[in-house]
């Protein structure tokens, strides 16, 4: 649980490439429409492509889950 709230922080414990990655995907989960080609040109400095898409796959799976949980008001798991 402790991993999870330091997400929400200000991040300073982290890299500056895991930084990158965590503003990336708030902003995909957020405002997925902008996400610019900087952003993501900005994740291929560091990452390959797969690498790059493997992070896009799995931030979006994760938000269209929650968001259909959320919209069919499933519970939560223990």
């Amino acid at each position: 649980d402790d991993q999870i709230y330091a997400l929400d922080g200000d991040w300073k414990q982290f890299t500056e490439v895991e930084q990158l990655v965590f503003a990336f995907v708030k902003k995909m989960t957020i405002a997925p429409t902008r996400i610019s080609d900087k952003d993501v040109a900005d994740l291929k400095k560091h990452f390959t492509e797969m690498q790059v898409a493997e992070i896009i796959f799995r931030a979006s799976s994760a938000a269209m889950i929650n968001r259909l949980g959320e919209t069919c008001n499933l519970p939560l798991e223990d």
